[in-house]
């Protein structure tokens, strides 16, 4: 899988906020960048919100979680730990990401050596993850077997109308229309569909383009094996 920006050795998430700074000039970063630690818990609070709300199975116990794109893993240990989910596995190029999400005993799958297996999961999560994509809609097919027949696929993306384009990792944007009709397209049943307020925390690690609608969502449920009409 190729990617025009270098997500594996985590200098993509790298901020001033955290490095430490040593007499013989040598900078020092914490293991696991911390501002995008905290913003990547705190996600699990909106998710488990709408799950349990509208997910058609809310068996959590029995249940198989995928986190594409979920580098260091808190996301859905939040998501374990709130219901009590069966097993998590996190795919994700960033390998100190995936190095932590291992010591918290998910299973793991580096992106950058191979793709996903053939294994079903119930529930999968892409929580802004689909932006950066080179091909979004290829990878959504993949991703499309992975999902068990009635499964749910939860998708978060910055909103075109909030977001400024500044960001160069992001080679893609979406209004809620667009996210929406991809999912009518390949043949899912839309459960939920929204929007997501930017977290105040951002602000405090030099975030600062707050809105109310800064992402859109969408919680979407797989009910045909085909992959609907769209052409990859």
């Amino acid at each position: 899988m190729e990617f025009s920006t270098n997500y594996s050795d985590g200098t993509y998430r790298k901020r001033d906020i955290g490095k430490i700074k040593r007499i013989l000039n040598k900078t020092i970063f914490p293991p696991i960048d911390l501002p995008w630690s905290t913003i990547t818990f705190l996600r699990f609070e909106h998710i488990s919100s709408v799950l349990s709300k509208y997910s058609p199975n809310k068996d959590f116990h029995n249940q198989t979680l995928l986190d594409y794109g979920g580098y260091n893993g808190l996301t859905s240990y939040g998501l374990k730990e709130f219901f009590g989910v069966k097993e998590v596995t996190v795919a994700d190029l960033d390998i100190k990401g995936l190095n932590f999400a291992k010591s918290l005993g998910f299973k793991t799958v580096n992106l950058s050596k191979k793709n996903l297996d053939k294994k079903k999961y119930n529930i999968i999560i892409m929580v802004h993850v689909f932006e950066h994509l080179e091909n979004p809609l290829e990878t959504l097919g993949q991703i499309h077997e992975n999902i068990h027949l009635g499964g749910i696929i939860y998708l978060e993306v910055p909103n075109l109308f909030t977001f400024p384009l500044s960001d160069n990792s992001h080679l893609s944007m979406f209004s809620k229309e667009s996210i929406e009709k991809i999912f009518n397209d390949i043949g899912y049943k839309i459960l939920k569909s929204g929007f997501v307020e930017t977290r105040k925390e951002a602000i405090d690690f030099n975030y600062f383009y707050f809105s109310k609608k800064g992402s859109i969502y969408i919680l979407a449920q797989k009910l045909n094996n085909d992959f609907g009409s769209i052409k990859l």
